[in-house]
């Protein structure tokens, strides 16, 4: 005789296996969940570490510059030999730290095309912007006088607008109303909010410029100055010195480098331009900046960092981090 199920032994089967369902996929769910959050910590624990690998770079760089500044008293040091190279580190568990060095003195400060009074205010530099339109001649812009009267203009503490410049009512339109900040500038990338700084300009000036916390003028090293950055001599010396001719100068430096300025300036290139005070003083044979360059691979963890470092100290002026940090300039 074949025996039949009552109703309700039959629905209490389909609830018993329809919890067990809904049970099956809770526990996947549990354990994703649960593989995931063991996979973020891992992940963030190897990005502190990585943090910290890279903070540890800047305090070996601050320690290295510190013995460069001590040697620079009683040595010449050939800092052309070491500059701008990769220098790669071992970590554990396969991991890597590569540094690299650079002078950050050899470039065109943009808050130079100001200089400020006594009483803390900004005012427009007569030389800053001369040698600002000198490297827009160098790298084939025009309209540098008013580029270089749009940037004063931005910086500077008044609100008044110079004969070439761009002052509030300029930056009106569409609605919208960009106002110059009347301080100095933090980031290269400010110029593409400035009058006239288009993709073009801000592309051809880019690798020439940079951004130092005051508007004093950049001294250039001219010990660490490259072929590559000869233009940015001849900003410093104006129409009397050309590309050309600094490239040479450079290229023909002596071993070990210049041992003072006045050496570098009885060069036989040089001989017959005028050297004002104003110029000596942007040149020397130390840097007052370096730019470090970090990228660290530890695990599965990728990371990068930038730092401007003043040799007064030393110490860290600016610090950038992240993924962006690769490909920024200070």
């Amino acid at each position: 005789m074949t025996r039949r199920l009552a109703p309700d032994a039959g629905a209490a089967l389909v609830t018993v296996l329809v919890m067990l369902s809904i049970l099956s996929a809770l526990t996947i769910v549990v354990v994703e969940a649960s593989r995931q959050s063991l996979a973020r910590t891992a992940n963030q624990s190897a990005m502190d570490q990585a943090h910290w690998y890279l903070l540890g770079a800047e305090s070996y760089a601050l320690s290295q510059v510190a013995q460069l500044n001590n040697h620079a008293a009683d040595a010449v040091i050939d800092e052309a030999d070491w500059q701008d190279r990769d220098i790669p580190y071992p970590l554990d568990n396969g991991g890597l730290l590569v540094l690299r060095l650079r002078d950050g003195s050899n470039c065109f400060n943009l808050n130079s095309v100001v200089e400020q009074e006594e009483g803390g205010a900004l005012i427009a530099s007569a030389r800053g912007q001369a040698q600002l339109r000198r490297l827009f001649d160098l790298v084939n812009i025009r309209s540098g006088v008013t580029l270089a009267a749009a940037l004063a203009d931005w910086i500077d503490s008044d609100g008044e607008a110079s004969i070439y410049g761009a002052e509030d009512s300029a930056y009106a339109g569409d609605g919208v109303v960009q106002r110059p900040p009347n301080t100095l500038i933090a980031d290269v990338s400010e110029l593409r909010s400035v009058r006239g700084y288009t993709d073009e300009v801000f592309a051809a000036l880019a690798p020439h410029v940079c951004v130092r916390p005051s508007p004093a003028p950049a001294r250039l090293n001219v010990n660490t100055l490259t072929p590559a950055q000869a233009e940015m001599l001849a900003t410093v010396f104006g129409a009397d010195l050309s590309p050309s001719t600094a490239r040479e100068v450079i290229r023909r430096r002596p071993r070990g480098g210049w041992d003072g300025v006045e050496a570098f300036l009885i060069d036989p290139r040089l001989s017959g331009l005028e050297t004002p005070a104003t110029l000596r003083q942007q040149i020397a044979v130390q840097s007052n900046f370096y730019v470090l360059s970090a990228q660290v691979r530890f695990g599965d963890a990728e990371e990068y960092s930038m730092a401007l470092i003043e040799t007064a100290g030393p110490h860290v002026v600016r610090r950038l981090m992240g993924v962006g940090a690769g490909a920024s300039a200070l």
